[in-house]
């Protein structure tokens, strides 16, 4: 009896553990793609990313600006954005990051748009209707750092100092948009 009992609890917390370990994942673990993005061409699962021109910015080592970015999907042109300046002056190329962001199976991108305290990206979340790549207003404060897939909902890292801040969970909705769902002050 001693032993059936001790094995019941056994199990129990195991299927516990292995719950709360596969509902919150680390962002930083999973599968993203970075790429340093300057005049070249990039393949990422169905895409190529052409960056096909390049404009060095007023310093030598730092700043610039992509003028022309040519996207692929299966070898055919979707999309030409224009425009995209490395805003921090601090490299000279562009940071993408590859991930399926909104969760909802096409790859995403997103691009280093401001670094102080912290840093923050602007977000292209693809829209399979459009066969486009739209900045997502929403997620401009975004910091993705625990990311749940099952219920489509995200924490950001905490923001303010070692003393007081808060970290905000939010929810992926229909349309890319983000609702927050709980703020936790410390």
């Amino acid at each position: 009896m001693n032993h059936k009992f001790y094995l019941l609890i056994l199990f129990f917390f195991i299927n516990i553990l292995q719950v709360f370990s596969q509902v919150w994942q680390d962002f930083e673990k999973e599968n993203i793609i970075h790429v340093e993005v300057r005049d070249s061409t990039y393949n990422i699962e169905n895409f190529t990313f052409d960056a096909v021109k390049w404009e060095d910015g007023p310093y030598k080592f730092a700043g610039g600006e992509l003028k022309e970015l040519h996207i692929y999907k299966d070898n055919e042109l979707i999309q030409v954005m224009e425009g995209i300046k490395e805003t921090l002056e601090m490299n000279p190329y562009l940071i993408f990051t590859f991930y399926d962001y909104n969760l909802d199976g096409h790859i995403d991108f997103r691009i280093l748009r401001d670094c102080g305290k912290t840093c923050y990206f602007d977000y292209y979340l693809f829209n399979p209707e459009t066969q486009k790549f739209e900045l997502a207003e929403d997620w401009k404060w975004v910091r993705i750092d625990e990311i749940n897939k099952d219920k489509k909902q995200f924490w950001d890292f905490p923001s303010g100092t070692a003393v007081e801040g808060s970290r905000d969970l939010y929810q992926i909705e229909e349309g890319n948009k983000l609702r927050k769902i709980k703020t936790i002050s410390y």
